[in-house]
């Protein structure tokens, strides 16, 4: 399915960040090439910051660089304060955060941000932790320089509820009152502790409980495990005026 292109302007905060970390990473590189060779070089040079004057006539350029950057994110971007509002999230905030390059049938857990994720930092980098370092296994690791961008999806636990599947394949909820708008949003459902009955809808669910487990004598109560998981949303890492890196939201989720 191809990919709707859609025009948009970025925000101003959002381009400042973006430029200012790819400034400090060709400042990086230039660190690193200095003292590759100092031995040889007839002038070395020191590292300057962005604010410092000699860097001025150039912050035009480095903007221009992260506008490019920024352009070949489709949607339109959030604004300076990482707000925004997505409508197809089922909770305005999420469980976790996951890179969406891991996400499959059997995915590690999620983070509760994408800077978690974020398990080592070294020059102009950082390396993605792999997707089974919980276990200590490092392998799998990816890295990402400032001013790159990596895709990460918002994960949503939703708990668990309780329905009543009827003979003919469809479903009610046992307590009404429990059934809230944010687990009707939800795009995965399982019965509880059994994944191999997952579905993207509590239709789906019901229709195949009634199928396999048919035919039922009456109404059959079944608990159902929901979560959400977002389309993909790409972030930018940039390093905050302390010197850490972070990842900042660029936009909203990529719609395919």
């Amino acid at each position: 399915m191809a990919t709707e292109t859609m025009t948009f302007t970025a925000d101003e905060a959002t381009v400042e960040a973006l430029a200012i970390a790819i400034f400090e990473a060709d400042e990086d590189e230039n660190d690193e090439a200095c003292a590759k060779n100092a031995e040889t070089a007839a002038f070395v040079g020191e590292r300057t910051s962005w604010g410092d004057p000699i860097n001025h006539a150039a912050h035009d350029n480095y903007r221009a660089r992260a506008r490019r950057t920024l352009s070949h994110l489709p949607g339109k971007l959030l604004s300076c304060d990482g707000g925004g509002a997505h409508t197809d999230w089922p909770l305005a905030e999420p469980t976790g955060w996951l890179p969406s390059y891991m996400a499959d049938e059997v995915s590690p857990p999620p983070r509760k941000t994408p800077d978690d994720w974020i398990a080592l930092r070294w020059g102009r980098s950082v390396e993605i932790a792999g997707p089974n370092e919980d276990q200590g296994d490092r392998t799998g690791r990816t890295a990402v320089t400032l001013g790159h961008t990596i895709l990460f999806m918002a994960f949503f636990d939703l708990g668990t509820i309780k329905i009543e599947v009827l003979p003919d394949g469809t479903w009610k909820a046992a307590d009404p009152k429990l059934l809230d708008a944010a687990t009707l949003k939800a795009n995965g459902y399982c019965e509880k502790g059994d994944g191999e009955t997952y579905a993207t809808s509590l239709d789906d669910l019901a229709h195949n409980f009634a199928e396999v487990g048919g035919p039922l004598d009456g109404p059959e109560l079944v608990e159902v495990e929901a979560w959400h998981w977002s389309d993909e949303i790409p972030f930018a890492l940039i390093k905050r005026t302390d010197g850490f890196f972070t990842f900042r939201q660029l936009a909203d989720e990529v719609k395919a």
